[in-house]
């Protein structure tokens, strides 16, 4: 009986924070939950690759994903070159939507940024649809 109660709880804090008025993207990833799934998939891609480091924060309605390289990049116009092909307008939207999805924010913006090993950033651009 507890855990129904709880889970009922749940369920109304949550409608709650979805459907009031300062509801935004920070406020949906700051729930426990959504914390822990965020941070075990970031642990898992710092895991998997080696060449950068992952993260993540999020401020208002923007999701901001942090890269920084583990080996200095030498030839910074390549590196910016190939991280603008890599983000193409349609995976932007795809990554946009996917959120607005899971979240049930509009007007989502997405931010990308990429440092160099030492600390210098190479890339930082914030996306809208």
């Amino acid at each position: 009986m507890k855990k129904v109660f709880f889970f009922a709880m749940f369920v109304l804090s949550f409608n709650f924070l979805v459907f009031s008025d300062d509801f935004n993207l920070e406020k949906f990833y700051s729930q426990p939950a959504m914390k822990k799934q965020m941070n075990e998939s970031f642990k898992q891609f710092n895991a998997l690759d080696k060449t950068m480091e992952y993260s993540y924060k999020v401020k208002n309605n923007t999701m901001v994903y942090i890269y920084k390289f583990t080996e200095q990049q030498k030839d910074i116009e390549a590196c910016r070159e190939t991280i603008i092909l890599r983000l193409r307008n349609s995976v932007i939207d795809f990554v946009i939507t996917n959120i607005e999805n899971e979240s049930g924010v509009k007007d989502v913006r997405v931010q990308y940024i990429y440092y160099n090993k030492d600390g210098t950033e190479i890339y930082n651009q914030i996306w809208m649809k």
